[in-house]
C-alpha cells in the first residue's frame, strides 16, 4: 500500500480552486486532495492558489497577490514550473486545470521517475471517481 502525503489545510484551499468550474474540476473529494498533496507543498499550494487561470502573468503581480516578496516567490513558482504542476512562458506564470492542461504538460517530455508514476496513479484514481463523465 502506498503512503499517503499529509494533507494541510494550504492542500485543501488549493483543491477547491482545482475543483472549480473555471478549471473544469472534480468534486473535492480524497482522490482530489491526495493529488494536490503529492503536487505541490504547503507553502507551493499556498502561493499556487495566487497564480491566474491560463493567462500567464508576471512575477510581480504574482507577488503582489500573494503579498509576498518577489524573491520568495521566485524559486517557488521556478521548482513549480520545473515539475510542470504549473505553467511558464515568457510572460509569467499561470495555473492549469488538472485535465486537460496539467496532465498533458506534465507528461509531455516523457520523465519516468517515482513521482511520476504515482502522479498516473492518483490521476487514474481521480478518473475511477467518474467525474471526467458528469
Amino acid at each position: 500500500m502506498e503512503e499517503r502525503n499529509a494533507v494541510h489545510a494550504e492542500h485543501i484551499a488549493l483543491a477547491k480552486v482545482f475543483s472549480s468550474v473555471w478549471l473544469l474540476g472534480p468534486p473535492l473529494g480524497d482522490e482530489l486532495l491526495d493529488l494536490v498533496s503529492h503536487l505541490f507543498s504547503p507553502q507551493e499550494a499556498k502561493l499556487a492558489r495566487c497564480l491566474p487561470y491560463y493567462l500567464p502573468r508576471p512575477l510581480k503581480t504574482i507577488a503582489r497577490r500573494a503579498k509576498m516578496s518577489p524573491d520568495h516567490v521566485l524559486p517557488l513558482l521556478e521548482a513549480m514550473a520545473e515539475r510542470k504542476v504549473i505553467f511558464r512562458s515568457t510572460r509569467g506564470y499561470a495555473l492549469l486545470p488538472l485535465i486537460p492542461g496539467m496532465f498533458e504538460y506534465l507528461l509531455a517530455d516523457g520523465r519516468d521517475t517515482a513521482w511520476h508514476r504515482r502522479y498516473a496513479r492518483l490521476i487514474n484514481a481521480l478518473f475511477a471517481t467518474g467525474y471526467t463523465s458528469r
